[in-house]
């Protein structure tokens, strides 16, 4: 008993064969054509992700420029208020102050 591995071209006419052929390649280029538009959509979505998590850190960024922008405000005027002090303390002690 032989192995038939495919079927025989002389059972069909040349048409049945070439129509087959066809029916093959358009079912390949649809399945083609459906994995490449799953792949996109697949991206489309990653880059949807990608795309939220970027403005969720820059939203905390901006977040923490403005504490920044707070604890910076306060250590110069505490900067400030040092400053008047220490001056105020050196004419005390520059015009004789006795401790």
């Amino acid at each position: 008993m032989a192995l038939v591995l495919q079927p025989s071209l002389d059972e069909h006419s040349r048409e049945e064969i070439i129509a087959h052929i066809e029916q093959v390649r358009a079912r390949r280029l649809m399945a083609a054509l459906i994995y490449a538009q799953g792949a996109q959509e697949k991206r489309a979505e990653e880059a949807s992700v990608i795309e939220r998590k970027l403005i969720m850190e820059f939203e905390r960024l901006a977040k923490n420029i403005e504490q920044l922008d707070k604890y910076d405000k306060l250590a110069t005027e505490r900067l400030e208020k040092i400053a008047v002090l220490q001056h105020e303390y050196n004419l005390l002690v520059t015009f004789g102050v006795e401790e």
